[in-house]
C-alpha cells in the first residue's frame, strides 16, 4: 500500500516576491474583463500550484476573477442553484463560512443534499494560455487534471 502526500501552494501572493515573474501573464484578460486597475490586480495575482487531483472546493470569490491556467489543464464546474427562492440553499453554505459549500460538485450524494439535484453545472477544462473570467458570486469548483500551475487575478470595478 502506497501512501501519498499532496502539497498545494494556495493563494501565494507570488508576484509581490518577484514582480519579473509577472511579464505578460494576464494583461490582456484583464482588459478583456473590464478590470480598471489591472496594474494593482495582476502584482497581487495569487499561484495556485499542485498536482493532478488537487481540488478546491465548491465556493464563490467576493471579487471579479480571472482565472489564467498557465501549466497543465484544470476542469472548474459553474454552478447556477436550484430553482427560484431554493436557489441559495441548493448549494448547501457552511455554517460560519457562507461563500463555502458542503457539497463535492463533481460527485454530489444527492441523499444528504437532495436540492443540489436542480443546479445546473456548467464544464470548462482550462489548458495551458486560457484563462476563464468568474463573476463576482459565481459559485464554481476546480480540480487539477495534471500538475497544475494557475493565477487568479481578483479584482473590483466599483
Amino acid at each position: 500500500m502506497h501512501t501519498y502526500i499532496y502539497r498545494y501552494v494556495a493563494q501565494h501572493l507570488l508576484f509581490e516576491q518577484c514582480p519579473h515573474l509577472l511579464h505578460g501573464i494576464g494583461s490582456r484578460f484583464l482588459e478583456m474583463a473590464h478590470d480598471t486597475n489591472p496594474l494593482h490586480t495582476r502584482q497581487r495575482g495569487r499561484v495556485w500550484i499542485g498536482p493532478a487531483g488537487t481540488v478546491t472546493p465548491l465556493h464563490f470569490d467576493f471579487h471579479e476573477n480571472v482565472l489564467c491556467q498557465l501549466i497543465g489543464a484544470k476542469l472548474v464546474l459553474l454552478c447556477e442553484g436550484g430553482i427560484g427562492e431554493g436557489e441559495r440553499e441548493a448549494l448547501y453554505p457552511c455554517e460560519g463560512v457562507a461563500n463555502a459549500s458542503r457539497v463535492d460538485a463533481e460527485n454530489p450524494d444527492l441523499g444528504a443534499f437532495p436540492l443540489f439535484e436542480g443546479v445546473v453545472r456548467r464544464v470548462c477544462v482550462l489548458s495551458a494560455g486560457q484563462a476563464l473570467f468568474i463573476p463576482k458570486g459565481v459559485w464554481h469548483y476546480a480540480r487539477s487534471l495534471s500538475p497544475s500551475a494557475s493565477v487568479s487575478f481578483w479584482f473590483n470595478n466599483q
